[in-house]
């Protein structure tokens, strides 16, 4: 591997998610935009219009290459990986990689529900529950559809599979959360008789269990 570009260092995740799709294939921009939902979006969600800007910015810094094909009575720009483009993902993946970044708005919204109403905890709780239940309906829509040879890249299937492995016990665990949160919150609308250190015990409990199964109790 020749030498890494500095400018490397600067290039944003999304635009490296992208580099990672065109590794595996050419895509036009419109392509990419409709595959990222079912990939790289359920990691790292980003907006259509940047999904179409990634790729002309990975053409100027030499990782991808772009052509004008004719398509019906218009054009459209492919987008292909450089040699020295899989070089660059290949150097990202090496480095070490950033803290997740949690943005949860049920929670903040949870941490104030006295604030407000019962009724607005319970649609919070509520709206909460039917977003990660949607997603579960989504991929395992997708997953099922693959088990009947509907993958659109079968090479990669073990490295797919383990990552919709994540995305299955991370919803799983919302659902979960959700229903807890429903039941105390429907027994008792203002918490006004929640036992908080019974709640604590639990919760410290479920850390404790997952510290002690990768020995770090």
């Amino acid at each position: 591997m020749s030498e890494p570009d500095p400018a490397w260092a600067s290039i944003a995740t999304g635009m490296w998610a992208v580099l990672g799709l065109l590794s595996l294939r050419t895509w036009t921009g419109y392509e990419i935009a409709q595959q990222a939902p079912r990939s790289i979006n359920r990691a790292w969600p980003q907006r259509d219009s940047s999904l179409y800007a990634h790729p002309p910015k990975l053409v100027d810094h030499g990782l991808a290459s772009v052509t004008t094909e004719k398509h019906g009575g218009r054009t459209r720009k492919r987008y292909a990986i450089t040699d020295r483009g899989r070089e660059a993902l290949s150097w990202w993946l090496a480095q070490p990689t950033s803290d997740p970044e949690m943005f949860i708005e049920p929670f903040v919204r949870m941490m104030f529900a006295d604030q407000g109403s019962p009724e607005s905890t319970i649609r919070t709780i509520e709206g909460f529950s039917t977003w990660a239940a949607e997603n579960c309906e989504a991929m395992l829509t997708q997953l099922e559809g693959q088990l009947g040879g509907g993958e659109p890249f079968p090479h990669r299937s073990r490295q797919n599979s383990v990552t919709a492995l994540g995305h299955a016990m991370m919803y799983s665990a919302i659902l979960e959360w959700t229903q807890r949160a429903r039941e105390l919150h429907m027994a008792d609308p203002t918490l006004a008789h929640v036992d908080a250190n019974e709640i604590r015990r639990e919760a410290i409990s479920l850390h404790r269990a997952a510290l002690e199964g990768f020995g770090r109790s």
